[in-house]
């Protein structure tokens, strides 16, 4: 599954900043996170530009993504903004203008540093290169910095196109995840039951393992083809999760779990190597589960491995591989 970057915009008044002299933020990605970082486009972020009033005097001006210089307007979309920037009314900065403007983003410029980046403290000029350079605050994006908290990952937000590639939907409860020193965010408990890992449900405290949690709850329905929750099952099968514990990964009766309806056509080491990995996903230490990108390269093995012939099961109905001993119990 491909990563997803999410950003929260919120739209804000542009006459109060404006009178205050304010600095406006402009968005820049350098070479280390980007592959395009020559043409740096601030269509989503706010450019400080300078006009002039009745008086003749030059006077910083506050122009964002988010606000149109006035409290009273609403917020605008992307396709506005892109409107905007082919009538020359929105100023789009280079890379490498902005990495002069910030001293080569000097650590003497940095302002501070958030969850997305680095914030840098810089000076531009209007587009003729004439006039008083103005502030403005440059936030340089840094990718492996980039944290969002999805908070209800389940199949059904799981959308496949024309060629079985995976898009996330529905980022309504979303949010950004911890920053600095923070372990945590603390926020109340949403989303749906069955799906949020333990720790957030007992305590409200939301980590980026905790959507690693509703990821091995996703990867037992996909291995299983059972919801994780189904009160139309036997007693004993309608948690998915408890059921599925009865049948560890290197246990002789693990191809019991496995959709009936894939008719034994599956490479049973993968399957093996996925159960495995969900366990440590479904982990109850949130610090002992693996990351993201570990979880993708465990993945990655497992879809070499169902390339290979001796991986395949023999089917539903015939004796399987022998299996090792049973594995002790994953919770």
């Amino acid at each position: 599954m491909s990563c997803l970057g999410w950003f929260k915009r919120r739209s804000r008044s542009g006459g109060s900043a404006a009178k205050r002299g304010a600095s406006a933020p402009v968005s820049a990605s350098g070479p280390a996170t980007t592959t395009t970082t020559t043409t740096t486009a601030t269509t989503a972020s706010a450019v400080s530009t300078s006009r002039s009033d009745d008086s003749g005097a030059a006077r910083p001006a506050s122009k964002s993504a988010g606000s149109a210089g006035s409290s009273s307007q609403s917020h605008r979309s992307i396709s506005s903004l892109y409107e905007e920037r082919g009538h020359g009314q929105l100023r789009v900065f280079g890379y490498e203008e902005l990495q002069g403007a910030t001293a080569d983003f000097s650590r003497a410029q940095k302002l501070g540093e958030g969850g997305f980046g680095s914030v840098y403290k810089g000076f531009v000029r209007g587009a003729d290169g004439k006039g008083d350079r103005v502030p403005v605050a440059v936030k340089k994006l840094n990718q492996r910095g980039m944290q969002v908290i999805y908070r209800d990952f389940k199949t059904s937000n799981v959308l496949l196109d024309k060629d079985f590639r995976a898009k996330l939907s529905d980022f309504g409860l979303a949010r950004e995840g911890p920053t600095g020193a923070n372990t945590h965010v603390s926020t109340a408990v949403v989303g749906t039951h069955g799906y949020a890992a333990p720790e957030y449900m007992d305590t409200g405290h939301l980590t980026a393992k905790s959507d690693v949690w509703s990821f091995g709850v996703v990867l037992y329905e996909i291995l299983t083809g059972r919801r994780s929750l189904d009160r139309n099952r036997p007693a004993a099968e309608q948690k998915l999760l408890e059921w599925v514990a009865q049948f560890p990964p290197d246990s002789r009766n693990f191809r019991m779990i496995m959709d009936p309806r894939l008719r034994g056509e599956y490479s049973a080491k993968a399957a093996r190597e996925i159960a495995k990995l969900a366990d440590s996903c479904l982990l109850k230490n949130a610090k002992e589960r693996p990351t993201m990108s570990e979880v993708v390269e465990v993945l990655r093995r497992a879809v070499q491995a169902h390339a290979e012939p001796d991986g395949r099961t023999p089917g539903p109905g015939a004796r399987g591989k022998k299996a090792d001993a049973a594995a002790p119990s994953r919770r």
